[in-house]
């Protein structure tokens, strides 16, 4: 009640100092970087595997568990999401805020290394890889016209495309 009392009896006391609250706050604001793109390091990290001509199930059970069986125990997991379809692994494993993406990364590298030996040997490379999106594009274009794709792809590489890379910062 104390303040509500001394706004009651100093009203020009109260303006000023919600004048100078206003006018602190504009200035903190004008201040204040906004970034559309923070630098932000992600935890996440995907572990790809091609296995040409195997079905759904063979990829899920010869490849997709065992590879999640052995990142499962690494420290700092928050969550894993596996996708199995034919001839195609995908895993994105999540971990908490505070593990480095880097040292994540190259746990799961050393993990799915020392797995390899129990995958399919048909096999490609199982690629790892951490979740970056400053690699992601900010913009798509797509081109149609009524005329042949030779001119549509000529017309949009000399006009469309040069003009994009001569903005500064492309």
């Amino acid at each position: 009640m104390k303040l509500a009392e001394v706004a009651i009896r100093r009203p020009v006391f109260t303006v000023m100092m919600i004048t100078a609250l206003v006018v602190l706050g504009y200035f903190s604001f004008e201040q204040m970087s906004i970034d559309l793109m923070p630098d932000v390091d992600f935890p996440f990290v995907v572990v790809t595997t091609i296995y040409p001509g195997a079905g759904a199930e063979a990829v899920e059970t010869d490849v997709t568990k065992k590879l999640e069986d052995a990142i499962n125990p690494i420290s700092g997991i928050k969550h894993i999401t596996s996708y199995s379809e034919e001839g195609y692994s995908l895993l994105v494993a999540e971990f908490v805020l505070e593990k480095d993406p880097q040292i994540a990364a190259q746990e799961v590298r050393e993990k799915v290394t020392a797995t390899r030996g129990d995958l399919p040997r048909d096999i490609e490379e199982p690629v790892i890889a951490r979740y970056d999106p400053e690699s992601r594009p900010i913009m798509s274009l797509t081109v149609s016209s009524a005329r042949p794709a030779r001119d549509i792809t000529t017309f949009t590489k000399d006009e469309i495309q040069n003009r994009l890379e001569s903005i500064p910062g492309v």
